[in-house]
């Protein structure tokens, strides 16, 4: 009995153990498994930040010193610049001087304490989160600034240049056709005075940063250009036409009406006195309206 009682208390302890070896396996993988997760998600947190430090810091130094450096260029002259240049200039400097400094030495300590304990980790990552964020905000803001200053300007000094490529073929234009159209000449030439005077005016507001004004009489601009343009493709044969081919006709029916008169032609329209003479203009509107124009026609 006693030899059945112990051997029961044998396979219970021998269970027990085994239940208790299998939970520890378990805890182990369980362990392994947080701590390499742990590993990843700081080696995740590291290279993000790493990679949006990078990618700020290359703005920060690439297109918005660019940006600044134009600014001031523009200021001496230009008063609204100038103030735009004092207010941004030092948030700018402390970005450099400060802000992207701390965060580069956050980025650092986080990567010393990438494997110590959580505690040290969080307080690494924590203080990188906030320097980060304060560099990312000023970062954002001035380039809010700079970027909605000269992206406008860019804007309409591009549009500017397009016009004048544009006004530059009116110009080729007129200068292959200035024979055909000489008797416009002193118009065109107005014209292009006038035009210029609004290139220098559009130049001028948008050194003044008087964006608004600039952009409407650009497009004012933009339709007298284009309507020259237009013009200048069909004035030229129009002009040969007034200047040409209608002298031309008239001279034909004074001919035809001087050859009439000569030999004493019956013209329709005047029964009462067939054979009396007419001069140019009656011939034209009165007698010869029906028979010269055939007559013309057929020589």
């Amino acid at each position: 009995m006693n030899l059945i009682i112990l051997t029961n208390i044998k396979q219970l302890i021998a269970t027990i153990g085994l239940i208790i070896g299998c939970a520890l396996i378990i805890a182990m993988i369980v362990i392994v498994a947080l701590l390499k997760n742990s590993y990843y998600n700081r080696q995740h947190n590291l290279e993000s930040y790493t990679q949006k430090y990078n990618d700020l810091s290359n703005k920060v130094y690439g297109p918005l010193l660019a940006y600044l450096k134009r600014l001031n260029l523009t200021a001496e002259n230009n008063e609204t610049y100038n103030a735009l240049f004092k207010s941004i200039s030092p948030v700018y400097n402390k970005i450099t001087n400060t802000f992207e400094p701390a965060v580069n030495i956050a980025l650092e300590n986080l990567k010393k304490v990438m494997s110590s304990n959580y505690k040290e980790y969080k307080k690494a990552l924590n203080e990188l989160k906030t320097v980060f964020s304060i560099f990312e905000k000023n970062v954002n803001l001035i380039e809010q600034k700079l970027t909605e200053l000269f992206t406008e300007e860019d804007r309409l000094k591009e549009w500017v240049a397009n016009l004048t490529k544009t006004y530059e073929k009116c110009h080729y234009l007129f200068d292959i056709n200035e024979q055909s159209l000489q008797i416009l000449s002193e118009t065109f030439f107005m014209v292009f005075d006038g035009i210029d005077e609004n290139f220098e005016k559009i130049n001028g507001l948008i050194e003044e940063t008087k964006y608004q004004e600039a952009n409407e009489l650009t497009i004012q601009l933009d339709k007298m250009i284009n309507e020259l343009k237009n013009g200048l493709e069909y004035l030229p044969s129009l002009c040969i036409e007034s200047t040409v081919t209608i002298p031309d006709l008239i001279e034909k029916v004074e001919q035809k009406c001087e050859e009439m008169n000569n030999s004493e032609w019956m013209y329709y329209g005047n029964l009462s006195n067939p054979y009396e003479n007419c001069e140019m203009e009656e011939c034209f509107t009165k007698y010869c309206s029906d028979g010269i124009d055939n007559r013309i026609n057929n020589t």
